[in-house]
């Protein structure tokens, strides 16, 4: 080979045992049987690998993945002297040693998610309090919903339930009363409601999309 570097790809026939055990271990284990996996004076064998990371990672989570030859084989012995003295080497993954040059490392990477801002506000249109702190039976209100991104990163798409009735120990809100007033372009307003949540009042979902 022009190159000193093995991909993994190359040798993927010769590997028995490609191995995944789920959370709480999440490993991977891979070994190599064959001799032309063998690595040379100088050389070294490249694994590539890729994996997916959990959905309901927090933004600014650090993860620290490390990895380690736990075993491996020296050449065997000169031919005209002893044979079958080939000798094995055990070595046992810890925290990765990072900094230090031995059979394992350590890296890690720190998670981005975007970080939405939630801002909700009412108006009593039939008062005019604004913001409004007090209402009377009959009284129609009106609430504004904002959400902010405050992270660098796009958010392509989400969800918006409001409940209104969902903290109230009984029902507070005249059924059918809801009425959308505005909501973004593109957003879909298919599963809201006027008569549903808990209480059979008002359930306000719309999903966004762009």
């Amino acid at each position: 080979m022009a190159s000193r570097q093995r991909e993994l790809h190359w040798y993927q026939a010769r590997i028995t045992a490609q191995v995944f055990a789920a959370a709480p271990a999440c490993t991977l284990t891979l070994t190599m049987t064959s001799a032309a996996a063998a690595i040379a004076a100088t050389n070294r064998l490249i694994v590539s690998y890729q994996a997916l990371i959990d959905a309901d990672n927090f933004s600014g989570t650090v993860l620290t993945n490390i990895a380690a030859a736990t075993q491996w084989f020296s050449a065997d012995t000169p031919v005209n002297v002893a044979t079958g003295q080939t000798h094995t080497y055990t070595r046992t993954l810890s925290d990765g040693t990072p900094g230090t040059l031995d059979h394992q490392d350590a890296h890690s990477i720190t998670t981005e998610a975007p970080v939405l801002e939630f801002r909700k506000s009412v108006i009593n249109v039939t008062t005019g309090q604004n913001p409004g702190a007090n209402a009377r039976p009959g009284d129609l209100l009106r609430y504004s919903i904002t959400i902010r991104n405050v992270s660098p990163l796009s958010l392509s798409n989400f969800t918006l339930s409001d409940e209104l009735d969902r903290l109230n120990a009984s029902a507070m809100f005249v059924p059918g009363s809801l009425n959308l007033v505005s909501f973004p372009a593109g957003a879909s307003a298919t599963f809201t409601s006027s008569t549903g949540g808990a209480k059979a009042r008002v359930w306000s979902i719309f999903e966004h999309e762009h």
